[in-house]
């Protein structure tokens, strides 16, 4: 059985290859944000791969471990939330420079930026830090019918 992911992967490693010979895509904010969604994408597609390789793939489990003992659902909820919430700033930003340019520059500038930037990633932890707190008790004792792991099938229904 070939996933969604796997076959989504090769076309997503040519992406990355193109991004890396082609430095000019790098001055682009969602290039960045592509390539490391196309990262995710490759991860867990060969995550997905080995399990299928492995013979598991199939198999029942419990969301406690799909969350901690499979690596791929870090990448899926890491892949989808800091795009999203780079791009959450990025839309900020640009508001605030076109409604209240005064604003933006006090906002928006040198150590300030620096700062709204780190959060991204603070974000991104804090995700990850709370699908794997959901799965602790009851709620990740719930069966479920493969080792696919989805971000809902690795974490708690809540």
């Amino acid at each position: 059985m070939v996933t969604p992911n796997m076959v989504k992967a090769l076309p997503t490693l040519q992406q990355v290859r193109t991004a890396l010979e082609h430095t000019d895509y790098y001055r682009e904010h969602i290039v960045h944000l592509h390539q490391y969604e196309s990262q995710s994408f490759v991860l867990v597609g060969t995550g997905r791969g080995w399990a299928l390789i492995e013979g598991y793939l199939l198999k029942p489990t419990i969301a406690r471990d799909c969350f901690f003992k499979t690596f791929w659902p870090h990448f899926l909820i890491l892949g989808t939330a800091l795009p999203s919430f780079a791009l959450v700033l990025i839309s900020c930003e640009r508001f605030c420079a076109v409604l209240t340019p005064a604003t933006y520059n006090i906002i928006f500038s040198g150590q300030r930026r620096a700062a709204l930037l780190a959060t991204i990633p603070l974000g991104g932890l804090l995700t990850v830090a709370i699908g794997g707190l959901s799965t602790l008790g009851a709620a990740g004792d719930r069966i479920v019918a493969n080792h696919y792991c989805a971000i809902i099938t690795s974490t708690a229904l809540w």
